[in-house]
């Protein structure tokens, strides 16, 4: 009689999804009259897509606050300046801080800075893997996830799959659904995967974080 075998085998993805709220009715500052130079570009995430509301704030060489806006819907910005050396920061609510230098030279309209891409402040180190895991098997696996940027990152922890498979981050054995990082925090968990009783299958897991800010 030829013996059946039962075993789950799972292909974990990780995603990291950080939904920022937009911030309504920031429009952009008309350049100021009798100065015809500045600076302008346009924010984008990792994905290509805009960054909305994000902060621009241009320092001279003194450190001094010299023009500051926020970006537009498709991402753009322009600030009006006059000649001279510059630093810019851009912020915003779930990604890295970014610091740029340039230099706004005399008979030009604008100094274009191009596309700029903000990195996410959330940072997740997980390995990626398949697991073959017999009838109520079970796996665990490292996930640690870090804060990089300068604000408080809310995280939801949320995990899908398209089998009955038992699938969850625990910490310390509690399983954890949500977590706060402040900034330069890191949070080691383990995702933890149990195979339910059925046949020969092939599971998808996905997991997905999502900062609420």
């Amino acid at each position: 009689m030829q013996k059946m075998g039962y075993e789950e085998t799972i292909a974990l993805t990780a995603l990291l999804l950080l939904l920022l709220a937009p911030v309504a009715g920031l429009s952009q500052p008309a350049p100021a009259v009798g100065q015809s130079v500045g600076v302008g570009g346009t924010v984008l995430n990792r994905e290509g897509s805009p960054v909305e509301g994000a902060s621009v704030v241009v320092y001279d060489t003194n450190n001094a606050v010299v023009g500051s806006t926020v970006t537009g819907p498709s991402g753009r910005f322009l600030i009006p300046l006059t000649t001279g050396t510059y630093v810019l920061k851009l912020s915003k609510p779930g990604y890295v801080e970014k610091t740029l230098q340039f230099a706004v030279g005399k008979g030009s309209f604008y100094t274009e800075l191009g596309t700029i891409v903000l990195d996410y402040s959330v940072a997740i180190s997980l390995p990626f893997a398949s697991l073959s895991l017999p009838v109520l098997g079970v796996a665990t696996l490292p996930a640690t996830l870090f804060n990089r940027g300068s604000s408080p990152e809310s995280i939801a922890l949320e995990v899908e799959s398209n089998c009955s498979l038992s699938v969850g981050f625990y910490s310390g054995g509690v399983q954890v659904n949500s977590l706060l990082l402040n900034p330069g925090d890191s949070q080691s968990l383990t995702l933890r995967v149990k195979a339910p009783y059925m046949q020969n299958a092939t599971c998808l897991v996905r997991l997905r974080f999502t900062g609420n800010v």
